[in-house]
């Protein structure tokens, strides 16, 4: 170290938590052997891998510089309650999770200590670069707590001052979920006062991998963390929560939504949609369609979409006797005329046991997202 990090003697607790990443372990584990910054303790946690990665754990390890080095291997936990156990036994004063299928540049943890100490800052995040490709996954920018409820830019590999965590731990609802590190962040900043600050003289290597926790290919799984999040941390910040969820719909909306997304008519002969028949139509933000049923049929089931919506309005109609009919059950809540869906795959379900002959139906609908 230079001349001016004499002042930087803070113990670092570095954790890498390890799951079938035996194609990416070692360069992770040699890239925190190399980093310029020496007064390192390292832990290595081997959550119950499947395939190489504890018998390369064990080769690499030999060669730690670092006089505290432990290598723990479990059955298969979680990341949630694997991080969580790391706090037990850690001594430093700031701790830095890594993912084993990442890797640090030699600086990485003198320049995140050097932001934190010069800035009082208590959570160190950096920029985000595909190794592979080259291309900036993620640009590091100032922290803003409005925009940070709109989507999370801190990566799980950022330092954290141990002082600020107190009791706060990882979500154990959000474990094998997504959007873990956003929510753990959150709790530290909304619960804890943790100060966040961004680190431009660095970046983190980051493997943009399809079978990954983190993967946002699941808009469902990841839909279902999100709102989660947003109604935790809406006690503290009701508004930005509020305004969250509202940018999250409309993304929903333009980038997903009008592609994928199809009204979906259920129909069963036997009441209980064990055997059924569907049909499907595009879904508009307003629509009407008109169905034959015959009379075998002894309810209909309406699928609106397969992610959280408001049906702001609905009407089921029996045209040849100008009936509306009312749902019989529905998994969303009933709010004046409208019905919410806070989860995916929304349902109203309409009983059709009073017609015995052929009949047309008409379903008028509008969504607000």
């Amino acid at each position: 170290m230079g001349n001016g990090y004499r002042y930087m003697n803070s113990l670092i607790s570095v954790v890498v938590t390890c799951y079938n990443h035996a194609p990416f372990i070692q360069q992770c584990l040699e890239s925190i052997f190399h980093q310029s910054y020496k007064n390192l303790e390292l832990f290595v946690i081997n959550d119950g891998s499947t395939d190489l990665s504890g018998n390369i754990i064990e080769g690499v390890i030999k060669n730690s510089p670092f006089k505290n080095t432990t290598y723990l291997a479990q059955e298969n936990k979680g990341i949630c309650v694997t991080r969580n156990q790391a706090f037990e036994f850690i001594r430093g004063e700031y701790i830095l999770f890594v993912d084993s299928d990442n890797y640090l540049e030699p600086n990485y943890i003198e320049a995140m200590l050097k932001t934190a100490e010069e800035h009082g800052a208590d959570i160190i995040y950096t920029s985000l670069r595909d190794p592979d490709s080259g291309n900036s996954v993620i640009d590091v920018q100032e922290f803003d707590l409005e925009k940070y409820f709109i989507g999370n830019y801190i990566d799980n590999c950022s330092l954290i001052r141990i002082s600020k965590i107190g009791n706060q731990r990882y979500d154990i609802q959000l474990n094998r979920k997504k959007l873990v590190d956003y929510d753990f962040f959150l709790s530290l900043i909304l619960n804890q006062g943790a100060i966040p600050f961004p680190c431009n003289k660095t970046h983190l290597n980051y493997r943009m991998l399809s079978d990954s926790i983190s993967a946002h290919g699941d808009i469902l799984k990841y839909s279902d963390a999100y709102f989660y999040l947003m109604l935790k941390h809406s006690v503290h910040e009701p508004h930005f929560a509020h305004q969250g969820l509202v940018i999250y719909m409309k993304s929903i909306s333009e980038s997903v939504w009008k592609k994928s997304q199809y009204l979906t008519i259920y129909t069963t002969e036997d009441g209980t949609f064990q055997d059924f028949k569907v049909k499907e139509f595009p879904l508009n933000n307003k629509g009407k369609e008109v169905i034959h049923i015959s009379n075998e049929v002894k309810k209909i089931r309406l699928d609106f979409s397969e992610l959280p919506i408001i049906l702001k309005f609905i009407r089921v109609t029996v045209l040849s006797r100008d009936t509306a009919l009312q749902p019989e059950s529905t998994n969303g809540f009933v709010h004046g005329d409208e019905y919410i869906f806070d989860r995916y795959d929304p349902q109203l379900t309409y009983s059709l046991s009073a017609f015995d002959k052929d009949i047309e139906i008409e379903i008028d609908y509008e969504i607000e997202l």
